[in-house]
């Protein structure tokens, strides 16, 4: 006996597509548009094919989607490319500088694409990951990674430790 709606679908009807304003939108089989849907990945590491969520712009999940087989190819394909684009976390290997203004924290870092500026608003959006990592999101949503703060050199912790 199914769940919920999302174990009668046939995703193999489901379609995907970006509207006017490049958001990501939901239709299923019966014509029911969902818009500014956000997948998420339950597992991104571990088991990346697997446990997509359709969430909707509160975070609220929609649907689960079991496996990524279970889609046509075409809407396979966008759904990839927005997962990529969601979970691009480029990784921090030397913190420059980061000079905390009254509303923002400007950053430059060298990441293994070169170096990057960007701007935190808060406190907040550098958080400890894991027991040594360490992610920082910026203004825009962008999640920078350090794998293991160890690894990096000492001016790099000393600025980063301001943040912690």
């Amino acid at each position: 006996m199914p769940t919920s709606p999302a174990d009668t679908l046939d995703w193999k009807s489901v379609e995907l597509r970006h509207d006017a304003f490049a958001r990501l939108a939901l239709i299923l089989p019966d014509g029911t548009i969902h818009s500014e849907v956000v997948p998420v990945r339950a597992f991104p590491t571990t088991d990346p094919l697997h446990w997509i969520a359709f969430c909707d712009s509160q975070g609220h999940e929609l649907f689960l989607l079991e496996s990524l087989e279970m889609l046509n190819s075409a809407t396979r394909e966008i759904l990839e490319k927005e997962l990529a684009r969601r979970e691009f976390q480029p990784l921090i290997q030397r913190v420059i500088e980061a000079r905390a203004g009254s509303s923002q924290t400007d950053w430059r870092v060298e990441t293994e694409r070169g170096v990057v500026a960007f701007a935190t608003t808060t406190e907040e959006n550098v958080r400890v990951h894991g027991r040594h990592g360490v992610a920082i999101t910026d203004t825009h949503g962008i999640r920078y990674r350090i794998v293991d703060q160890r690894t990096l050199d000492p001016v790099s912790r000393r600025i980063l430790k301001r943040f912690l």
